[in-house]
């Protein structure tokens, strides 16, 4: 029997080039589900905004 791929998948070097090829290509889409607090619906937060929140932690951090 000869192993075959499940699924077709794409090279990634390192966390940092995950992330940014991620948001080339589902950018708007969902990442994440969030419930805030107080809320009783969950809210989006699209790979383009956590991208967003990565970079801004890592300057926070320098």
């Amino acid at each position: 029997m000869k192993n075959s791929d499940l699924y077709e998948v794409r090279p990634i070097k390192d966390l940092k080039d995950m992330l940014d090829s991620s948001v080339k290509l589902f950018g708007e889409k969902a990442a994440f589900l969030s419930k805030p607090k107080g809320q009783a619906d969950y809210a989006a937060i699209t790979y383009k905004q956590y991208k967003s929140d990565v970079d801004a932690f890592g300057t926070a951090l320098m």
